[in-house]
């Protein structure tokens, strides 16, 4: 058996709730201002595919994923790869352990 472990931002992630932000419901992308670019002349813009528990359960049971357990919770993550600049508030996670049985393990 595979045990698959994701963690995506929450659709409740506060910056995805600041003024400008947009929701497309084709695509399922939310976009966002970049926190360090508001107040200035040349606002730059997130765009990403944030999800509920639900949202990324459906996706995973559609792909043939058993969900072993699915949580949702806060953590200050980084802004950039060196993990040096942390957001100023923490950010909404939904992480999730699936596991999907082998094509050979099924057969045994």
């Amino acid at each position: 058996m595979n045990k698959f472990f994701i963690v995506v931002r929450s659709i409740e992630e506060w910056e995805a709730k600041l003024e400008g932000s947009t929701f497309n419901e084709e695509t399922g992308i939310t976009k966002y201002p970049d926190i360090k670019t508001l107040g200035t002349d040349n606002v730059r813009y997130i765009y990403r595919r944030l999800h509920s528990k639900d949202s990324i359960k459906q996706f995973l049971l559609k792909a043939g994923f058993k969900i072993d357990y699915i949580q949702e919770y806060e953590e200050y993550l980084y802004r950039d790869y060196e993990r040096i600049d942390v957001n100023p508030k923490p950010s909404k996670i939904v992480e999730v352990c699936a596991s999907k049985i082998r094509l050979e393990e099924s057969n045994v």
